[in-house]
């Protein structure tokens, strides 16, 4: 997959299979050559949808925090009595120091 050198659509650029290609290689995705026409269709949708939002007038409307009334709603914290290590060890597949052991996810 090639490189292309550009963000988004500007007046005028078409989309088509090298914009295609060009998104597909932001997002790290790979697509079957034949899926294209589909994929172009189903984006032009969606770009004709996201037009049609921005022509709606919000300047008079307040951004949206929260759907409901509630606003964080918290408990107090309480302190209480934990399970044995000894208990819990029990279910570790793999133990070391009285911890249990997990694989490492960061190199």
């Amino acid at each position: 997959m090639k490189k292309l050198s550009r963000i988004g659509l500007k007046g005028g650029e078409k989309m088509d299979k090298g914009y295609i290609e060009y998104i597909c290689s932001l997002a790290k995705l790979e697509y079957d050559e034949k899926d294209s026409d589909r994929i172009i269709g189903k984006m032009k949708a969606f770009d004709k949808y996201a037009e049609k939002l921005a022509d709606i007038d919000t300047k008079d409307i307040k951004p949206l925090v929260n759907i409901n009334e509630t606003i964080n709603v918290l408990r107090d914290d309480v302190v209480m009595p934990s399970l044995e290590r000894n208990i819990i060890l029990e279910n570790a597949p793999e133990k070391l120091y009285g911890c249990i052991k997990v694989s490492k996810i960061i190199e």
